[in-house]
C-alpha cells in the first residue's frame, strides 16, 4: 500500500512538472511545405476554416494539419483525411454565409456548399443548383423569390428587386484519386518543425554558431526550425551579437533591463492605460519600487505592499480624507457669512474655530504617534506623511 501511494504521488509530480515544462515553451508545432503551399496553421490563422452544418473547425484543423495546403485552397468547411475527402471553396471564392440560421451554409444540391465572391457573401439556396451569392443580407428580404434566376428577393423596406450572382459549387478532394486537380490541392509536408510567435522574441543560430535575432516576416517559415536547440524562442533574451529584444521587438539596454525589473504581467497591465501620462506613472511605481514584487499601481496610485508601505498609504488616505472634510468646512462657514444673519455668521466662526482646533490636534497627535510609534516601539514607519 505504501509502495503504490509512493508510486502515485511520483506520477502526479511528474504530471505537474510537465505540465509546467509546457507552460515555459513558447515554441509551436508547424510543418514545412513547398512553394505554392501553405501550412495548416497559416490557413487557421488567416481565419479560414469556416465550419458549416455540422462540421467544426477546430476538428478539421486537427484533420489537416499535418499536410500542406495549395495556395488556391480559400475555405475549408468540412474535412474528413481519414475518410480521404476534403471539401472546400477555391479563391476567389468563400463559402456563403446564411444569416437568417447565422452559420455557413452545406444545404443544396447532393453536398453542395455553395461558394460565393467576397463582394457577394451571403447565400440563398433554391432548389437543385440554383444556389445565389446576395450582396444584402438574406434576413433583409422577402422570402418570395421572382422568376430571375439570380433573384436574392426582394427588400423588406422598399420592395425592390436584389440581383445576385450565380453560385459556384464547392471543390471535393478526394485523396486517393486526386480528382479536380492535376497537381493535388493537398499535399503531405515535407517535415515537422517548430515555429516562434511573433509576441515572442525570436533568434537562429547561424554559421558560427551563434545566436542572432530574428525579426522574420509574416510568413511562418521565416521563424521557423527544425529542432528547438536551433533556436530560442523566449519573453526577452540578449543575441550573441548584442541585440536586446522584448516581446519579439527589438529594444535598447535600457527599455530590456526595465523590462526585466518590472515583469511581464506589470508591463502590460500598464501598457493598457490609454493616458499615456498614466502609463507613466505606472511604470515609475513599479522602477521605483524598493522590493521586487511589492508595489502595485491602482486608481488610488502607487501602493507599496509591504506592512510599511500599506501602514503609510493608510495615513495618506486618512490625512487626504480630514483634508477635505476640511475644505468643505471652510466653503459652508464662507456661504454662511454671506448672509445678514447674526445666529449663522456665529455658526460661521464656531465652524473656522473647530477646524483650526482639529489640524492642531492632528498634527499634534501625529508628534506623539512618531514618538511613540517610530522612536520608541519602532513599529510605524515616519514616512506615511511624505
Amino acid at each position: 500500500m505504501k509502495k503504490n501511494l509512493l508510486t502515485l504521488t511520483f506520477i502526479i509530480f511528474s504530471g505537474l512538472l510537465f505540465t509546467i515544462s509546457i507552460k515555459a515553451d513558447n515554441w509551436e508545432f508547424t510543418v514545412f511545405c513547398n512553394d505554392g503551399y501553405h501550412s495548416a496553421y497559416e490557413h487557421k490563422d488567416s481565419g479560414l476554416y469556416q465550419a458549416a452544418g455540422d462540421s467544426d473547425n477546430d476538428k478539421n484543423f486537427e484533420q489537416t494539419k499535418t499536410y500542406c495546403i495549395k495556395n488556391d485552397v480559400s475555405s475549408i468547411y468540412d474535412a474528413d483525411i481519414w475518410g480521404s475527402k476534403v471539401y472546400y471553396c477555391a479563391t476567389p471564392n468563400f463559402i456563403g454565409f446564411d444569416d437568417v440560421k447565422n452559420e455557413y451554409t452545406t444545404e443544396g444540391f447532393i453536398i453542395s456548399t455553395v461558394c460565393c465572391p467576397k463582394d457577394f457573401p451571403y447565400i440563398r439556396q433554391k432548389t437543385g443548383l440554383n444556389g445565389v451569392c446576395c450582396n444584402e443580407k438574406i434576413s433583409t428580404l422577402s422570402t418570395s423569390i421572382t422568376d430571375s434566376s439570380l433573384s436574392c428577393g426582394r427588400r423588406k423596406t422598399d420592395g425592390e428587386e436584389v440581383i445576385g450572382v450565380r453560385a459556384s459549387f464547392n471543390v471535393f478532394f478526394d485523396f486517393n484519386s486526386s480528382i479536380w486537380y492535376s497537381k493535388p490541392a493537398f499535399i503531405a509536408s515535407n517535415g515537422d518543425g517548430y515555429y516562434c510567435p511573433p509576441d515572442f522574441c525570436f533568434a537562429k543560430i547561424d554559421s558560427s554558431e551563434k545566436y542572432y535575432y530574428e525579426k522574420g516576416d509574416e510568413t511562418r517559415i521565416s521563424r521557423s526550425v527544425n529542432r528547438k536547440i536551433e533556436g530560442k524562442c523566449d519573453t526577452a533574451l540578449i543575441d550573441d551579437y548584442g541585440v536586446f529584444c522584448v516581446e519579439g521587438n527589438k529594444v535598447t539596454e535600457e527599455e530590456y533591463n526595465e523590462f526585466l525589473k518590472i515583469g511581464l504581467s506589470a508591463q502590460k497591465a500598464c501598457e493598457d492605460f490609454i493616458d499615456s501620462e498614466e502609463e507613466a506613472a505606472c511604470l515609475n511605481c513599479y522602477n521605483t519600487c524598493p522590493e521586487e514584487g511589492t508595489c502595485s499601481y491602482s486608481s488610488l496610485g502607487c501602493i507599496e505592499t509591504t506592512k510599511n508601505g500599506l501602514i503609510v498609504r493608510f495615513f495618506q488616505i486618512g490625512l487626504g480624507i480630514v483634508g477635505a472634510f476640511a475644505i468643505v468646512r471652510f466653503i459652508q462657514a464662507a456661504l454662511l457669512r454671506q448672509t445678514a444673519d447674526p445666529s449663522k455668521i456665529q455658526e460661521s466662526y464656531d465652524i473656522i474655530t473647530s477646524i483650526i482646533i482639529g489640524l492642531v490636534v492632528l498634527l499634534g497627535s501625529m508628534v506623539i504617534l512618531k514618538f511613540i510609534g517610530v522612536d520608541v516601539l519602532q513599529i510605524i514607519p515616519f514616512d506615511f506623511f511624505k
